[in-house]
């Protein structure tokens, strides 16, 4: 008797338990505003959930048959935060707005490495074809992606193959820092390529926040680096051999002090400075120079 009262316990907690993540499958960036939904959605248990995976973010109610497919992977950054998402206005971040506009587009927010491969899958399904653009926002480095607090993604994740999800002719951009980094053989933005079988572009070194798609749909810098001081601020950056990034402030009389640094040093100069190296940034004039495409081996490059 004690075992067969046991099953329907089970079987009525999975019940409850179910309804409880799929009343939570949906996130929209408007939920993210209310603090109640945003510690809900944003917590760690979230990337353990084997009932609704990925987050379907956004899906189009109707497929334009005239349009191209994307899809646009989003995923957690410090504290869990959802990329590419407005909070203040609740909405999406404008590089997301502008391929909702332009493309069939299905947005997912990836918390985990299967929901990478299950995100693809969905998107096959909801946008009835393959897909023409990926758009990924999020942390990077060479080696891979920051899904979440919880999880990353890197090369040794990328063991199955993806060029079935993809047209002929398709491409992919990787919003995130030094994914096509030229310091390691092979960087995760080439990992990545090989296994989609589509061209990737992402970000050499680290990038700016300020980093927007052009019109022809390639990733840009809002500014760009010029060497020298800023001559109306008398200020600019040196990268140190430390890996910080330091400001620097000079003087009539060639003065230089630290006026900002990310390490608690007493805002000292740092051993290596060199004001031969000093750079500024200009807000006037976007750049695309820290971003690169890299290809898929045996890829044909067009003339």
């Amino acid at each position: 008797m004690k075992k067969s009262g046991i099953i329907p316990k089970i079987l009525l907690g999975l019940t409850v338990l179910g309804s409880l993540l799929s009343a939570r499958e949906m996130i929209t960036p408007k939920d993210c505003i209310d603090e109640a939904n945003h510690k809900k959605h944003n917590s760690g248990l979230i990337t353990v959930n084997p009932f609704k995976t990925p987050i379907e973010m956004y899906s189009p109610k109707e497929i334009n048959s005239e349009k191209k497919n994307a899809l646009v992977i989003t995923t957690r950054g410090y504290n869990n935060y959802v990329m590419g998402v407005n909070y203040t206005e609740g909405r999406f971040e404008d590089n997301i707005n502008k391929l909702k506009n332009d493309f069939n587009t299905y947005v997912a927010l990836v918390d985990c490495p299967k929901d990478f491969y299950r995100a693809h899958e969905l998107a096959k399904q909801k946008l009835n074809g393959k897909i023409d653009l990926f758009y990924e926002e999020g942390h990077g480095s060479p080696n891979g992606l920051m899904l979440s607090m919880n999880w990353g993604f890197g090369k040794e994740n990328l063991e199955r193959k993806l060029s079935g999800y993809y047209n002929k002719g398709a491409r992919g951009l990787i919003n995130a820092c030094s994914t096509a980094s030229d310091d390691i053989d092979e960087n995760f933005a080439q990992s990545l390529a090989n296994a989609t079988g589509i061209p990737i572009e992402g970000g050499i070194i680290s990038i700016g926040a300020g980093t927007h798609l052009t019109e022809d749909y390639h990733l840009q810098e809002a500014w760009s680096t010029k060497k020298g001081f800023d001559k109306e601020r008398n200020s600019g950056y040196f990268e140190s051999f430390d890996g910080n990034r330091y400001g620097i402030h000079v003087s009539d009389d060639s003065t230089y002090k630290v006026f900002s640094c990310p390490v608690d040093n007493g805002f000292k100069l740092p051993k290596d400075f060199d004001p031969k190296k000093i750079f500024h940034y200009d807000t006037e004039t976007p750049s695309k120079k820290n971003f690169k495409t890299v290809y898929p081996k045996d890829y044909k490059v067009k003339d």
